[in-house]
């Protein structure tokens, strides 16, 4: 649905069938994360805050890298959209990616811990991340 332009039925879906997957610790914040998405494609970034604070902020301290890099692709994401998410939700965000920055599993953690120590005004962070990563493919 999401790649077909369908977010009032995704969203539909989501909230129909959410005593089916928030049982599955795994693939919930990633299911919320989607609803969430669903409502920025039609605006409602007030509906994807409130997703993001009840739900996806909170299971990012669970040390799961998928609900780690969903709480910082949504807070991202609402910021390109033009909300201001407020520097506490940021700083949340900072302190749980911040033990990771030398981890160099998947860029595509690192890219998302980029956006959470940017997002966050925390210069000397995204340095200390991108020299970190100089040095791991040196």
């Amino acid at each position: 649905m999401e790649m077909q332009g369908r977010p009032r039925e995704g969203v539909a879906f989501l909230s129909n069938t959410i005593d089916d997957w928030t049982t599955c610790k795994w693939i919930a914040c990633h299911n919320f994360w989607h609803w969430a998405l669903y409502h920025i494609e039609q605006g409602e970034h007030a509906a994807a805050l409130d997703i993001y604070d009840s739900e996806i902020g909170k299971r990012a301290n669970s040390g799961q890298m998928l609900d780690i890099v969903d709480a910082c692709s949504m807070l991202f994401r609402l910021e390109l959209e033009g909300v201001k998410v407020g520097q506490e939700r940021w700083d949340d965000v900072v302190e749980i990616v911040r033990p990771h920055v030398d981890d160099h599993l998947l860029v595509f953690n690192d890219s998302h811990f980029l956006m959470a120590f940017n997002g966050g005004k925390k210069k000397s962070y995204s340095d200390q991340l991108l020299e970190s990563l100089r040095n791991f493919v040196a």
